[in-house]
């Protein structure tokens, strides 16, 4: 990660898929509306009834990903405990970053972000760079799963959100010129990746600072040649198509994603130079004292407007 935020020109891959997300961003503004105006439910396949799987696209949307993710790390000791009482990452502040969510009612029970490769790079690269940075020199496209989490471990229905949750990621990917998703898993899960949907592992297991050290597996999934080389995750992720409209790209508007920078108390050191629109650093540094909510990543994320390409 610190490697890649040293380079302050977007590489050729970032910049295509980021013109990509620009030719179809729709208006910002419509994003921000309360909570009658949030996305309609997907209907998208044997969820539980009531189940609806979608892109956040209000307010509540995303209050409620960011909770369940923040109750599921500290449940399982990925994240300590905060007064906010919600996980929230810098990348998530990106306009190249969409939430995914799966909602029961004004709750959410399953969710997942899709982080495209952008100015501050992807999660994962905080441990996985040079692996990372060979990918990008072969010309690739990357977008990193991130933050899933799901509330309903003990449903029997489960295992069918999180399926819904993980082809509209994969299907919404591939609409926006993504060559590989690639994720951080914990090394007992990565065998379950490789053989239900045709992950290939690419990174040895390391200490993930992000989640207070836990082991992680660097796993990617080659969306142009799964059909090939993994016929039957192919079949999960790709059999049932998304309409275009249900795959539209929905980035969290501006104005949220300054309000909730503000709000972060790991980002309190940044909050006067925000209002005060000066700063702390103009070229993206990584800060070496911080494993998770780095003011500067948030502060660069913040720079760049939901409506503008990379």
């Amino acid at each position: 990660m610190i490697a890649q935020l040293e380079r302050v020109k977007v590489s050729r891959p970032v910049a295509r898929v980021s013109r990509r997300i620009a030719r179809s961003t729709p208006d910002a503004a419509s994003l921000g509306q309360p909570d009658r105006r949030c996305a309609a439910k997907v209907s998208s396949g044997p969820c539980r009834k009531g189940t609806a799987v979608k892109f956040a696209s209000c307010l509540r949307d995303w209050l409620s990903a960011f909770r369940l993710v923040y109750e599921a790390y500290t449940r399982t000791g990925l994240a300590a405990p905060n007064p906010r009482g919600m996980r929230i990452t810098p990348y998530q502040l990106l306009p190249t970053t969409e939430v995914l969510v799966a909602t029961d009612g004004d709750r959410a029970v399953c969710t997942l972000s899709l982080v495209c490769d952008g100015l501050l790079g992807l999660p994962l690269e905080d441990v996985y760079a040079d692996e990372v940075a060979c990918r990008r020199k072969q010309g690739l496209v990357l977008a990193e799963v991130s933050c899933l989490a799901n509330g309903q471990e003990g449903d029997r229905s489960a295992f069918s959100i999180v399926l819904q949750l993980m082809r509209l990621c994969a299907q919404s990917a591939k609409a926006r010129g993504v060559d590989q998703l690639v994720i951080a898993v914990h090394p007992h899960h990565a065998p379950f990746y490789e053989r239900f949907f045709g992950f290939e592992r690419f990174g040895e297991q390391r200490s993930y600072g992000a989640v207070l050290d836990a082991p992680a597996v660097a796993l990617a999934l080659d969306l142009n040649h799964l059909a090939e080389n993994h016929p039957q995750g192919y079949e999960r992720l790709f059999g049932r198509s998304f309409s275009a409209d249900q795959l539209a790209y929905r980035p969290m508007p501006d104005h949220l994603r300054r309000e909730f920078a503000l709000g972060m108390p790991d980002l309190a050191m940044s909050n006067e130079c925000v209002r005060k629109n000066q700063p702390q650093a103009d070229s993206p540094v990584a800060c070496v004292n911080c494993k998770n909510l780095c003011r500067s990543r948030a502060l660069i994320a913040l720079k760049t407007p939901a409506s503008v390409a990379l």
